[in-house]
């Protein structure tokens, strides 16, 4: 949509957002969001990844446009595509599961003698830590 109201960020904001910057090319960005920074917020409200795409807006008013999304409580990459095309490849490449996603857990407690390994039991979330149920 054009001619829209493009909201202002504050200096702070846009070297935050920029400072989580890890790869850049004409076609995408992709952020090393921490923990603790939603992607998106419904309704715009509060500070987002979504909300923070703005700090890359062109002349012509268009943005960047996320791609995925990772919970706020997770850190990693998420990909914002810069162009049309770019958004329908790669939110097909998401949506068609051809994209390999890698997460990696930090635990604690009484672990098994091995380097690495899969959790195949179900994990709940309780407050602020996923906990292993059964």
């Amino acid at each position: 949509m054009r001619n829209r109201p493009i909201p202002t960020l504050s200096d702070a904001q846009k070297a935050m957002i920029r400072a989580l910057v890890c790869y850049e090319d004409e076609y995408l960005i992709a952020f090393d969001k921490p923990s603790g920074l939603a992607v998106q917020t419904r309704g715009n409200r509060g500070t987002s990844l979504d909300f923070l795409l703005w700090a890359f807006t062109r002349s012509n008013g268009k943005r960047p446009h996320l791609v995925h999304r990772i919970d706020a409580g997770t850190s990693g990459l998420v990909l914002a595509a810069k162009t049309k095309p770019a958004t329908a490849f790669l939110s097909t490449e998401f949506a068609e599961r051809r994209v390999k996603k890698t997460y990696l857990a930090l635990v604690q407690g009484d672990l098994p003698e091995v380097e690495q390994g899969a959790c195949d039991a179900p994990i709940l979330k309780s407050g602020r830590r996923a906990e292993v149920v059964g």
